[in-house]
């Protein structure tokens, strides 16, 4: 008798999970549609109507006069029918999607249809469900938590009248558990809460449903985040963030994303709080309606801000400012305002700051908002201050002072900011002694504030590790049981795995070798390539970023043991001349001659210059059109014979030119190092290619004046200090030296106004 009567309410199995937790969802419903709908509770609540209100009118009831338990409990695969137990799932979803969308009377009406489906096809637990939402939506009206406690201590006794070892009973329980813990959280109390918390786990099992179980951990993740408990609350999330993942819970895991965002905006980790909150404005994104989507771009409005991007959170307040949700709540549209003016106030844009001030006042005269209001007066006392207006701003932050006195719901940050305002108030008023003293209060409350974070710092890593131990053990658990499953057939696979190995060993071998030798050759051939132009042969920027440097670095050594007596005499061979060339028909020479001839023309142009060039000198193909000319004193000074070097280097390039029929000029800069006399190690390898690169364009300019080949030579006179090149942008420090006549400019243009211009110019 009592196996018939359990039979009959199996049905009921279908819905216990829809409580006051909107996700809760352990129930295998009866219809893909009421599965879908309950999924859009939390997200969508006007599309989780829309659903179930089409499974109610586009199905008719099972016949309500067969009550037998073959009725109940049959499913919905038949596409004009709904069971009972379907239907009263479908009215709760309506019940709960409604009074998300404020429309309570709906709410009730549905939530009653509900109760009276399980009162007259007898199931009891699908009844106590529909009692619970009347508690929770009553509760959320008038939080009235003694009246709600007295409802709940009914429910509570009919449980016990019903037979607490099915399976029904224990996931109702389950969720009586989760309510109290709601209504606990609300109190305050966080005893009773994890008291709750850990009642509902234990009926909860190891055999519930995927959906529930992540959504146990959502809920017990929000409520310590509530209280403040971010060590417990990072576990929790963690567990149903990864669970969520490796079930392909999509809905579930946007809103646990959404979670941990608000988890590390609190821990000030703003990285992985943006991470979190990106992936789960990605998801909220295919419901452009949701409120949960107003909330995270919210979010990583206020962690923009936080982060001083101020043009990022104008960019995320507007989109909520604008988006559907915002305009139907009075208390979004007055904090978004002052979400803008704050961040126009850090922009100094005070005009608008002050405009969507004034529309958050309009707002406040005719609501109470005590949090907003504290707000609103903190932000125009900082308006006032950088307005300059002292006697206002220091009046309104007393004002907001008192209004967080007399107010429980304001946070301590903001008190910390209005101490701090009052602080640079009476400070730029003169009033030395009140702004330290506020500046006190500041600091205790700051102190205060630090302190918490430091015991939750290290209190978080006795956690983590608790958490990693236990992951490690459960690893290391599956771990054995791989190996104990591997030892069962090890015997018979043995011969087999044996031949395999000695047969994938030679194959391998074999390859190797291969391998080997093919690297080989490989590494013989990049190593002749590697450091050589790959067109004209010479060595390439690749082996002056290695070479020069390592030379340059080893001369200054030189030279600050010379300097300071440690060698005799003055190591005159790391004193070098350093030429850069712009040839033009390098630049012309495919587009003139096609590719095959340029590349012939530029191959033998290197082997040309490989020729020409002494054994102590080099020369680097710089790029495409600009080689650099490196060559040591020989007689032991550094300045350079600029009308000889500039003869040799033409006389090489006419030569080559002649012979091929290309255009001879040339544009020349030249500098000797080292570049200061009186400092040898202020300038490194890269400023002084910078300084090359500067007098070659020179050069050019006036080469293309007068379509004439040109050098140019920039040396720094005796006395010139290090200070005078020690900026980051060498070149525009050049500049300056040579109009201040720390720096010459000797060229083969004589036109000086002309050279003068062109340093004007760049």
């Amino acid at each position: 008798m009592i196996n018939c009567h359990l039979c009959r309410w199996v049905s009921a199995l279908l819905f216990l999970l829809l409580t006051a937790q909107v996700n809760a969802n352990s129930f295998r419903f009866q219809s893909s549609e009421l599965y879908d709908a309950q999924q859009l509770l939390a997200i969508a609540p006007a599309q989780s109507q829309s659903v179930a209100q089409q499974y109610l009118q586009q199905r008719r009831l099972a016949n309500s006069g067969d009550q037998s338990p073959s009725t109940l409990s049959r499913d919905d695969s038949d596409a004009h029918l709904r069971t009972p137990s379907g239907s009263i799932q479908a009215h709760m979803i309506i019940a709960k999607a409604s009074f998300i969308q404020g429309k309570i009377s709906l709410a009730f009406n549905h939530l009653s249809s509900a109760l009276a489906l399980s009162e007259t096809f007898r199931l009891p637990f699908l009844a106590i469900e529909a009692e619970m939402a009347f508690a929770d939506f009553n509760w959320q009206i008038d939080h009235d938590d003694n009246k709600a406690q007295k409802s709940l201590e009914v429910i509570e006794n009919k449980l016990y009248a019903l037979d607490k070892k099915a399976t029904l009973a224990q996931e109702t329980w389950y969720h009586l558990a989760m309510l109290k813990a709601k209504i606990a959280a609300r109190q305050g109390d966080l005893s009773s809460v994890e008291q709750n918390f850990k009642q509902a786990k234990v009926l909860l099992g190891s055999q519930a449903a995927n959906d529930l179980t992540i959504d146990y951990h959502l809920s017990a993740g929000r409520f310590y985040l509530q209280f403040k408990q971010y060590n417990h609350a990072l576990t929790e999330l963690l567990f149903a963030y990864w669970h969520a993942v490796e079930h392909n819970k999509s809905i579930l895991l946007a809103q646990i994303n959404q979670q941990l965002a608000l988890l590390f905006k609190q821990r000030r980790v703003f990285d992985k709080a943006l991470q979190h909150a990106s992936q789960a404005a990605e998801f909220f994104d295919h419901y452009p309606d949701s409120n949960a989507l107003a909330q995270t771009l919210t979010m990583m409005g206020d962690m923009y801000f936080k982060q001083g991007k101020y043009n990022l959170a104008l960019v995320h307040y507007f989109n909520v400012l604008d988006h559907s949700a915002t305009e139907k709540d009075l208390n979004k549209i007055l904090r978004i305002r002052l979400d803008l003016a704050a961040t126009y106030l850090q922009l100094y844009n005070y005009p608008l700051a002050e405009q969507y001030l004034q529309q958050a006042d309009q707002i406040l005269s005719n609501t109470a908002f005590p949090v907003e209001k504290i707000r609103a007066t903190r932000l125009k006392a900082e308006l006032y201050l950088n307005q300059k207006n002292f006697a206002q701003a220091i009046d309104l932050s007393q004002r907001a002072l008192s209004l967080i006195t007399h107010s429980s719901q304001a946070n301590s940050e903001q008190k910390l900011k209005i101490y701090l305002l009052l602080a640079q108030a009476y400070q730029q008023s003169n009033q030395y002694q009140k702004a330290f003293t506020h500046l006190e209060h500041y600091q205790a409350l700051l102190h205060q504030q630090q302190t918490k974070l430091n015991e939750i710092s290290e209190d978080a890593f006795r956690q983590q590790k608790e958490f990693a131990e236990q992951t490690l053990h459960l690893s290391s658990q599956a771990d054995h049981l791989k190996s104990a499953q591997r030892q069962l057939s090890k015997f018979q696979l043995f011969v087999y795995a044996l031949t395999t190995t000695l047969m994938a060993l030679f194959v391998f071998t074999w390859r190797q070798r291969i391998v080997i030798q093919r690297q080989s050759e490989q590494i013989t051939t990049l190593s002749s390539e590697l450091y050589t132009h790959s067109r004209s042969h010479l060595r390439n920027l690749r082996m002056l970023n290695l070479k020069l440097r390592k030379s340059l670095l080893k001369a200054n050594a030189s030279f600050e043991q010379w300097h300071l007596g440690d060698l005799v005499h003055e190591p005159l061979n790391d004193k070098l001349k350093f030429v850069m060339i712009d040839l033009p028909f390098l630049r012309s020479m495919y587009v003139k001659h096609g590719y095959k001839k340029g590349l012939e023309l530029e191959g033998a142009f290197g082997d040309f210059l490989s020729k020409q060039a002494q054994d102590d000198s080099r020369i680097y193909h710089f790029s495409d059109a600009n080689l650099l000319y490196i060559e040591p004193s020989s007689d032991g000074t550094v300045a350079i014979d600029t009308q000889a070097m500039f003869d040799k280097i033409q006389a090489w390039v006419s030569d080559f030119a002649q012979q091929y029929n290309l255009n001879p000029t040339i544009r020349i800069g030249m500098a000797d190092y080292p570049f200061l006399p009186r400092a040898y190690t202020a300038i490194n390898d890269q400023e002084l290619l910078d300084i090359l690169l500067l007098a070659t364009h020179i050069a050019r300019e006036v080469s293309l004046r007068d379509q004439q080949s040109h050098w140019v030579y920039l040396k720094a006179i005796k006395n010139a200090p290090a200070a005078s090149l020690a900026k980051d942008n060498i070149r525009h420090a050049c500049q300056q030296a040579i109009e201040q006549g720390l720096i010459k400019l000797q060229s083969s243009y004589e036109n000086e106004h002309e050279i003068k211009n062109i340093l004007k110019n760049e």
